[in-house]
């Protein structure tokens, strides 16, 4: 009968500490991934501007193409500066906007998934800066024409920069749209999943203290292994750290990312590490109450 206690109360151990561990990890998605206002506030700490610049390089100025021949890449650069500062607050709001949108798709709010983003603003001030610029210090073969002649051999190539910017499923690609169809597909079953991972934890509990049926044994057993499941977690969190920490620089990826990416997964990992520390406090009250209880009191 003995055997069968001590068999059945280790195999009780065994599934409450995996059922913590997984749980750890299903809180911290809860608290990042899956939590919209979390993903809001890591992209507010983004560099927007740099990020926002590359954009307007690569897919605003890419394809209007200069119908002239004319030295104004200087202008047009100092210009894509100018414009993204004076409308970074404008572009911090938009990048809220596709932030909510790619969640109400993946919430199953939306059964599309196409962000539009307008780009009149960017493209009036970025006509603005690059007509001063030019106007002000004329490059070669324009220096005696009048301000508004240098305009009409500009407005060709203001024509061609698109009014808007469309991030859709044919944008993102087939290989990016997979992963996010994993990810809505794991969003409409997380609450399912979240919760009965609760009450299958709640359940392990109660049968160990039905099996053991004493305090001082259920106490003790129960805190051995919360205690041990925060340690475990708080050691997976800080070796996640140490390598992270390791491979900081990274010559692939943006400078403005590479001092952003360290902070979010500094960020990602505080709710693990509140867990840990949480289960291994638990689990030390739980010891000390099954050291102190009196015998004679079971």
């Amino acid at each position: 009968m003995n055997f069968f206690k001590s068999f059945g109360l280790a195999i009780l151990g065994v599934f409450l500490f995996l059922s913590l561990s997984f749980f750890g990890l299903v809180f911290t998605l809860d608290q990042t991934f899956l939590n919209r206002d979390f993903t809001v506030a890591q992209v507010e700490k983004l560099d927007i501007a740099s990020l926002a610049e590359d954009i307007v390089r690569d897919q605003v100025i890419s394809q209007a193409t200069i119908p002239i021949t004319l030295p104004i890449d200087i202008f047009i650069a100092g210009a894509v500066n100018e414009t993204i500062t004076d409308l970074e607050p404008w572009l911090k709001q938009q990048a809220r906007d596709v932030t909510y949108s790619i969640y109400d798709y993946l919430e199953g709010r939306s059964q599309n998934l196409s962000v539009v983003i307008p780009l009149e603003a960017v493209k009036e001030r970025l006509k603005i800066n690059i007509s001063e610029a030019v106007i002000t210090s004329p490059p070669p073969g324009l220096t005696d024409m009048p301000p508004a002649t240098i305009e009409r051999y500009l407005e060709p190539f203001y024509d061609r920069i698109p009014s808007s910017f469309e991030i859709d499923e044919d944008w993102l690609g087939p290989s990016t749209m997979a992963q996010i169809e994993q990810l809505r597909l794991l969003a409409s079953h997380f609450n399912v999943i979240y919760y009965a991972l609760i009450g299958f934890i709640l359940f392990l509990i109660l049968m160990t203290i039905l099996l053991h049926h004493s305090v001082r044994g259920s106490t003790r057993a129960l805190g051995a292994t919360f205690f041990s499941c925060g340690v475990f977690s708080y050691g997976g969190v800080w070796l996640t750290k140490y390598a992270i920490g390791a491979q900081s620089a990274i010559p692939q990826v943006p400078v403005y990312l590479q001092s952003w990416l360290p902070q979010l997964m500094n960020d990602i990992l505080s709710p693990m590490e509140l867990y840990s520390f949480g289960l291994a406090g638990v689990g030390v009250v739980l010891l000390i109450v099954s050291f102190v209880y009196r015998r004679q009191a079971e």
